[in-house]
């Protein structure tokens, strides 16, 4: 996603949440977004909105953090911008 912080300062929530939407429904058989905002505990035109940002909603940071458990993902914020990554495993010593 490589997305720059867009100008008014705000993350791009709506794109996070896309691209973690289309992750978990990947890894779980191409589940619908219905499947999805069951998943969450949400309506099934909440999880629609907070994938195109119609409305202007924006995805709440608990449904962000609990698709990035899920998929062991993380999102990644710096300099460079917001990305959506693996999250590595750290090994033992």
């Amino acid at each position: 996603m490589a997305e720059k912080l867009i100008s008014n300062n705000s993350l791009p929530l709506n794109a996070i949440f896309a691209e973690l939407a289309e992750h978990w429904s990947k890894r779980n058989d191409n589940a619908s977004s219905r499947q999805l905002a069951e998943h969450l505990g949400i309506r099934t035109q909440s999880c629609s909105q907070w994938k195109t940002g119609s409305d202007g909603r924006r995805p709440t940071w608990n449904a962000i953090l609990k698709l990035c458990s899920d998929l062991n993902m993380q999102v990644v914020i710096d300099a460079e911008g917001c990305q959506v990554k693996r999250r590595r495993t750290k090994k033992s010593s």
